[in-house]
């Protein structure tokens, strides 16, 4: 993907893209925390690129959203089983007279060290040299291929184990969001703006109430998981979690909404209310009282 695989940590890097490619569960993908922290660092030196966002992982609604990036896993070949170099080497051996010479073909360590346990003649001191000259250089070049198969081996392998990982927490989330649509929590998706048949970065589908439902709980699940390993804090790794302090982030927002309107409702009602007239003056002298009077008599 060979070590033991880790569940990818790190924020949420959520786009279509990302859906669409996965196999069987039309996914998304969660980076690990450092290709987080090497995204931060480049955003840092680059200035403020997170699309309008504030001070704490909020974004500005004012500010214009942020593009989709897609994310290009590189594809790792399987490198099959070991095949090392040809690394065979050729002795010429002599019978005990130093007569009859025979050329013999070496293909493997093993191989070399048979024929010494049978004492071989090899004719003189230099072609002995030539021998083990030979034997040395195989011996190097099987451990090199070795090693690079091996490493090749367990990227490859870790490669797999990461797929699998991935697929699996894409799969989870795919869950997750069926869940809240089922609760009524987000609008239902109808079949024509799934991801896997709709292009969500079109700004007439992204409108759409299920699609913009689903993409700012995705875009909030990958805000605050920014902001909680720039914090140096576990992520989160289920939607269901972020549901939650999605909604409450929306009440909040409603609930001062709602203050700001009525506080502005009571400005303009008091604007409206006329003021009381002034009461006429009057010349009568003091104690007497003008009006109607009741009949006497």
């Amino acid at each position: 993907m060979a070590d033991e695989v880790v569940q990818p940590e790190g924020t949420l890097l959520v786009t279509p893209e990302d859906i669409a490619n996965a196999e069987g569960a039309e996914g998304l993908h969660l980076p690990t925390n450092a290709e987080l922290l090497e995204n931060e660092e480049a955003k840092d030196k680059e200035g403020n690129t997170d699309g309008g966002q504030v001070p704490g992982g909020t974004p500005d609604p004012a500010a214009p959203k942020a593009q989709a990036e897609e994310v290009v896993y590189e594809e790792v070949a399987d490198p099959g089983e070991f095949t090392p170099g040809d690394y065979s080497f050729e002795l010429t051996v002599f019978d005990a007279e130093g007569k009859n010479p025979k050329v013999v073909k070496i293909t493997s360590l093993d191989q070399f060290d048979t024929l010494l346990e049978s004492d071989p003649n090899l004719g003189n001191s230099a072609a002995v040299a030539r021998a083990f000259r030979a034997q040395t250089k195989m011996e190097r070049g099987l451990e090199d291929d070795t090693k690079a198969y091996e490493a090749k081996k367990q990227e490859y392998d870790q490669t797999v184990q990461n797929a699998a990982a991935r697929e699996s927490q894409m799969s989870q989330w795919q869950s997750e969001l069926d869940y809240l649509v089922g609760k009524g929590e987000l609008p239902p998706m109808p079949a024509e703006l799934h991801v896997s048949k709709a292009n969500w970065n079109d700004p007439t589908v992204a409108k759409q109430p299920a699609v913009k439902a689903q993409m700012e709980l995705l875009e909030y699940f990958r805000v605050e998981n920014a902001a909680r390993t720039k914090a140096k804090l576990a992520p989160m790794t289920s939607l269901l979690d972020a549901y939650q302090g999605f909604a409450r982030q929306a009440e909040k927002a409603q609930t001062q909404s709602d203050r700001e309107l009525n506080a502005q409702a009571r400005k303009n009602a008091g604007a409206k209310v006329a003021p009381s007239a002034p009461r006429p003056a009057t010349t009568a002298p003091k104690g007497i009282s003008i009006g109607r009077t009741g009949l006497l008599g």
